[in-house]
This record gives C-alpha cells, structure tokens and sequence, in this order.
C-alpha cells in the first residue's frame, strides 16, 4: 500500500540522517522550552565553538534549527579554549592537523600573537 511505501521513504531517509536519536531530542527538548517563554522575552544562548568533534558540529546543526523564525532568541558562539581559533591552526597547516607536539609549535610559532 501507499501508505507502508512513505513509512520505507521515511525510515531510508532517517538512515541517511547523519544525525542521531540524541541530536533529534535535544532539538526537539530546545524547541520545547523556547516555546514556554513569552515571544517578547530576550532570551540568549551561549555555546562554545569546538570544530572538532561531529557530535558537537551536529548540535549546532540542531541549535540552528531549534532557534530558526525566533526573533527574540540570540545565539552567542564563544571560543575560549585556544589563543586562536582552530581554523586558523588547520589551514596554516594545510588542513592537516600536527602529528606531534613539536610540529605543533612550529604552526604556532607561525602565527601573530593572539587578539587580545
């Protein structure tokens, strides 16, 4: 029947869904909570930048869509956990990352001091 044909559709299209049951729950859980607030109250949601892992690159996926048409919502990125951001590291290396701790110093002592 038509109706078993869109249930397959559905669950091929969720396989290929690079994310998981988790990223789906917290989307869904954010979107929850956002609604219980009034449309008129700021609300602002801080999260640190972290390009390494694709849990977390899935997340903000997640976030973006969670917060999408919310005009009272603001989504803050910080990035605290290196003098300079990652991206900077990986593409004054070539986009490969150091092998060692010594062929790391030499890609930091490459660039300019960090912004203050």
């Amino acid at each position: 029947s038509s109706e078993e044909e869109e249930e397959e559709e559905e669950e091929e299209e969720i396989s290929e869904s690079p994310y998981t049951p988790s990223d789906y729950a917290y989307a869904l859980t954010l979107s929850a909570f956002l609604s219980t607030l009034p449309p008129a109250s700021p609300v602002t949601l801080i999260h640190e930048r972290e390009t390494s892992y694709p849990s977390v690159r899935r997340w903000r996926c997640c976030l973006a869509n969670a917060v999408a048409g919310r005009e009272n919502v603001k989504v803050e990125v910080l990035q605290t956990n290196t003098l300079h951001p990652l991206d900077t590291y990986l593409s004054k290396c070539g986009g490969k990352l150091p092998s060692s701790y010594g062929s790391f110093t030499k890609v930091f002592s490459s660039l300019p001091p960090p912004p203050s």
